[in-house]
């Protein structure tokens, strides 16, 4: 269960970020937030992840931190590596042994189609291709609540329906309604929920 009642946020003293936000959430709820990039999305995404402070309002969430996926706008991953290290990463951290996950990152970027970069430096990558890596990376270990902010191109958008297929709760943050197998959708404008519905 995650819930979010009337959270704010603000940077500067006269205006907010977002503003008197609320939603529940319970197992099998998946929320697509849509508004432009100064609707508040990302701001809600970025709260629930703990990466921004909140200004007031209440975030209470059953789901263990640990099993939190979160894909911002710009991928953040080991530019200096291998794509291979950067999706081994996450399994490596919880203890898995390296022969399982590379055998698990392999049959990852083989299901999309991009086995052919496994070995190539993450610095040598287009940022879309980085950002399909950063999605991948979520596809390699059990993510119960997904927050994903951004979904550049068709194949971000099969690996995010992939990805979602397997969660218990997910939030989507897009500038527009996409073709994405989510269950409830908020529109948002200026920081503030416009209209809501669930599909």
């Amino acid at each position: 269960m995650l819930t979010i009642k009337n959270l704010s946020i603000k940077y500067i003293k006269q205006f907010y970020s977002l503003y008197n936000f609320s939603a529940e959430l319970s197992p099998g709820d998946k929320l697509q937030l849509i508004g432009d990039e100064l609707s508040g999305n990302a701001f809600v995404l970025r709260a629930v992840a703990g990466i921004d402070k909140f200004y007031s309002g209440t975030i209470v969430c059953d789901i263990d931190r640990n099993d939190f996926g979160y894909s911002p706008k710009k991928a953040v991953l080991f530019e200096n590596k291998s794509v291979l290290f950067n999706l081994c990463y996450p399994n490596s951290i919880r203890h898995c042994k390296a022969d399982e996950c590379k055998k698990t990152a392999y049959n990852i970027l083989t299901k999309y189609g991009y086995e052919y970069i496994a070995d190539k430096l993450v610095s040598s990558l287009s940022n879309e291709d980085k950002y399909i890596v950063s999605l991948m990376r979520l596809c390699v270990r059990k993510v119960r609540l997904l927050l994903i902010e951004y979904i550049p191109s068709p194949i971000a958008q099969i690996i995010v329906n992939d990805l979602i297929e397997n969660c218990d709760i997910c939030i989507i943050s897009c500038q527009k309604i996409e073709n994405i197998n989510t269950n409830k959708t908020i529109f948002m404008q200026n920081g503030s929920i416009k209209d809501s519905l669930i599909n």
